[in-house]
């Protein structure tokens, strides 16, 4: 099992992890029965609910991922259910400012990258919630996520240099850009919107990989502004595919973005789709296994066909691996670890997703423009 307290981040949900989405997501009974389990298990059930620092006593036992799932729970369950809940409307209310503050500088790009003729889709947390939440601040961001053509990378770029003064790139794309999928543009220090032109971090540079997201997404007006979303079960297989990797922040949200979906269409999505997504892409024993997780322990009606059809499908040896390497903290070993299980991983990316140059040329411009970065950070400190 994972750290319990995943300090250090984490990946797939773990048993503590598990409680607490099932307080979230389950019905009352169920759920306040988990929430009690959860609490004892993290030795917090007995605290000072009128001490001043109870949040932060109470947020400094259990990792992000949890931290960020507390305002869905208090829906859930109801805030009289339990003493400590009335103690969280300041900390609801500061995860509410900060989504209207994300939506806000979305909304101001949407309407910049138009007048640019750059489409855009929402994805990821702007989308899920305005359209899968009934609350905003029980989908908690740290940023927005913008999709646009592959084919508008470059004039996209250049629309961002020309608004240096508006929109930083955020330093990790510094240099980097050539092989991520998407950047960071901060407006100010805690607003991020991030632009992405592929939806897969994998697939940074095919410029095909995120067709499907627009051949089936639907206009949506948001607050006047014009944009597209995606279908319910593209929704449905990006927020799945979102928890492949480990995370400093553990990456268990898309167990309540993929439950909310499902309630909302009733569990009738396209899973002839879904299915066909997953093959095509190298996610396989990941989503196999998201799967039988989701089936297990939140929605037992996920359609039997579907979930045989998925676990037979022929995993390669490579695919295998790299999950293996995806879901584990390179840096936990420190520096030599993180350059053999990153060289490890690189290789990896460049069999499955980036084949079109020799592998020798892949590292060494990969492994270059790394080393620029980082010369650039150090120089700036």
């Amino acid at each position: 099992m994972e750290d319990r307290k995943l300090k250090n981040g984490g990946h797939f949900p773990n048993e503590l992890q598990t409680l607490i989405l099932k307080a979230a997501l389950l019905n009352r009974k169920e759920a306040m029965s988990c929430f009690l389990d959860w609490l004892d298990l993290n030795q917090l059930n007995h605290l000072n609910v009128k001490s001043t620092s109870f949040i932060s006593d109470f947020m400094d036992e259990i990792d992000l991922g949890s931290q960020r799932l507390m305002p869905l729970v208090i829906e859930n369950l109801g805030i009289d259910s339990h003493p400590y809940f009335p103690l969280f409307t300041g900390y609801k209310k500061n995860l509410w400012v900060r989504n209207q503050r994300i939506f806000l500088a979305a909304k101001d790009l949407l309407e910049k990258l138009s007048e640019e003729g750059i489409p855009t889709l929402l994805v990821k947390g702007i989308s899920m919630a305005n359209m899968y939440y009934k609350r905003i601040e029980c989908r908690p961001m740290n940023d927005g996520d913008i999709l646009i053509p592959y084919a508008c990378k470059s004039k996209s770029l250049a629309f961002f240099r020309k608004q240096k003064k508006l929109y930083r790139m955020g330093k990790e794309e510094i240099n980097m850009v050539d092989f991520y999928h998407a950047s960071h543009f901060f407006q100010n220090k805690d607003t991020d919107i991030d632009i992405h032109w592929n939806l897969f971090a994998e697939y940074a540079n095919h410029a095909d990989a995120s067709s499907f997201a627009w051949e089936g997404s639907q206009e949506y007006h948001w607050d006047g502004k014009s944009t597209r979303v995606l279908s319910p079960t593209h929704e449905f297989f990006l927020a799945l595919i979102h928890g492949r990797h480990f995370g400093e922040l553990p990456p268990i949200r898309w167990v309540p973005d993929c439950v909310m979906i499902l309630r909302k269409e009733n569990g009738k999505l396209d899973w002839a789709e879904f299915t066909r997504l997953s093959r095509m892409y190298h996610f396989k024993p990941y989503i196999q296994k998201a799967l039988v997780y989701l089936k297990d322990n939140f929605w037992a009606e996920l359609p039997d066909e579907m979930m045989k059809e998925i676990a037979t499908m022929p995993i390669k040896k490579d695919e295998l691996l790299y999950y293996h390497l995806a879901a584990m903290n390179i840096k936990k070993h420190g520096f030599l670890s993180m350059f053999y299980l990153g060289t490890r991983r690189l290789i990896l990316i460049h069999r499955l997703f980036e084949n079109e140059e020799p592998l020798w040329k892949y590292l060494l411009r990969w492994y270059t423009q790394k080393l620029i970065k980082e010369t650039r950070k150090w120089f700036e400190k």
